[in-house]
Order: structure tokens, then C-alpha cells, then sequence
């Protein structure tokens, strides 16, 4: 399969949005001829393929606690690095693995 770039899909797009009308030979089909119409029908059915892909993958990274966790962690390291806001004496500040491993000093705020 033909492999096409960004730069040859944003050629092809803006050919075609210029003059709806105008039949072009798109090289990623087999060379075939394309309208405005087949190119949108052809991308929304890409964009639905991606979005819909049903994906079956669960893990502690995609349930909703460790997102909110990641979000309270993100807000911590925010106010300790942006505002100086510390929670001084405070262990275990932080509450998933990957920013107590990337921050250890956020995660361990000794007294001042």
C-alpha cells in the first residue's frame, strides 16, 4: 500500500476545496480519480476508523481514578513549582508512581 504524507494529503485537500467540481488522481488509490466528495467520504471514513476503533485495552493508565489522580498530581507540581505553595512535612504528596519517580522532592517536602 501506497504509503502518502501529511504533505501529499494537504495538496490533494486544498486541490480539491478550491474546485469542488475538479476530478483528481489520487496516488494512494491506485491512482484512481477523486472528488471532492469521494475525498470527504474517504477521510470521514479514516476519521471514524481511528475514533471507533474499538478498543478493548483496560489497564490502571485508562480507568478514571488514575486520571484524576494525574490531574491532583499536575496541580501539586504546579503550585509547588509555579506559586512555591509547599506542603512542608508533607510525605507522600504525590499520588501516582510516574511523578513521585519524576519528582522526588515534590513528593518528599522536607521542613524548611
Amino acid at each position: 500500500m501506497f504509503q502518502h504524507s501529511a504533505k501529499t494529503l494537504l495538496y490533494t485537500y486544498r486541490i480539491l476545496k478550491a474546485d469542488p467540481g475538479t476530478a483528481y488522481r489520487v496516488p494512494w488509490d491506485c491512482w484512481d480519480t477523486w472528488t471532492w466528495t469521494k475525498f470527504q467520504e474517504w477521510f470521514m471514513d479514516c476519521l471514524h476508523a481511528k475514533i471507533n476503533r474499538d478498543d478493548k485495552r483496560v489497564g490502571r493508565k485508562l480507568t478514571a481514578e488514575y486520571q484524576s489522580d494525574l490531574l491532583i498530581d499536575r496541580r501539586t507540581i504546579e503550585n509547588y513549582l509555579y506559586q512555591r505553595l509547599r506542603s512542608t512535612g508533607s510525605r507522600g504528596v504525590l499520588r501516582t508512581r510516574e511523578m513521585q519517580d519524576r519528582y522526588p522532592f515534590i513528593n518528599n517536602q522536607e521542613e524548611v
